[in-house]
C-alpha cells in the first residue's frame, strides 16, 4: 500500500522509482506465496490489493506532469522568446504537445499493439532542432510504458498464483484459468 501512494510522484523519474519499489514489493509477495499456506482472508486481501494496482493511473499522471515540465523547459531554451525564432519555437512546442498527447491517448491501448507498432525506429519528420528536442523524450516514454507493463504483468501473475494456490488447497486438481475469476 505504501508504494501505491508513491504513484502520485511527479515526472517520469519519480514514477520509475515507484515502479522499482513496486517491483521489490512484488518479489516479496512472491516469496510469501511460495513459503507456505495463507489463510483465505489474507488471500482475498492480497488479491484485492493487487487488483487495485492493475491500472494505468500512475503512468498517465507521470506523463501529464512530464508534459508540463517539458513545456516549461522548452520555454527556457535559448531563442524561445526572440521574435525571429518564435515560429520555430511554437512549432517545436506543438510537436511536443502532439507527442505527449499521443502517448497519453495510447495509455488505454493494449501494450501488444503498441509494441508491434513501435518496433521500428521512429525518425522525426523534420530536421528542425525544435523537433529533435521533443523527440529526445520518445525513448524514455517507450521504456516507461514497458516498465509499467512489466509491473502490471507481475501483479497479474501473482494474482494467478494466489488463485491457483487457493483453489488447489480447497479442491482436487488444478482449475482452468477461466474459472479463476481474473481479468
Amino acid at each position: 500500500r505504501l508504494a501505491q501512494h508513491l504513484r502520485r510522484e511527479p515526472l517520469i523519474v519519480g514514477y520509475l522509482v515507484t515502479l522499482a519499489c513496486e517491483g521489490l514489493t512484488m518479489e516479496g509477495v512472491h516469496q510469501v506465496l511460495q513459503s507456505g499456506p495463507l489463510g483465505a482472508e489474507s488471500r482475498h486481501a492480497l488479491d484485492t490489493e493487487l487488483a487495485l494496482r492493475d491500472n494505468m493511473d500512475g503512468y498517465r499522471g507521470a506523463l501529464r506532469s512530464e508534459r508540463a515540465f517539458a513545456l516549461s523547459a522548452m520555454r527556457e531554451l535559448p531563442g524561445y522568446d526572440f521574435w525571429f525564432t518564435r515560429g520555430f519555437a511554437n512549432d517545436g512546442t506543438s510537436h511536443l504537445l502532439a507527442l505527449m498527447g499521443g502517448y497519453l491517448a495510447d495509455a488505454g491501448r493494449p501494450y501488444q499493439e503498441l509494441a508491434a507498432e513501435r518496433k521500428t525506429i521512429h525518425k522525426p519528420n523534420s530536421s528542425r532542432a525544435s523537433y529533435r528536442v521533443a523527440e529526445l523524450l520518445r525513448p524514455a516514454l517507450d521504456k516507461t510504458r514497458e516498465s509499467t507493463e512489466r509491473i502490471r504483468a507481475s501483479g497479474r501473475a501473482l494474482r494467478v498464483l494466489n488463485a491457483l494456490q487457493s483453489r488447489a488447497a480447497s479442491a482436487d486438481g488444478v482449475p482452468d484459468l477461466a474459472e479463476l475469476g481474473l481479468p
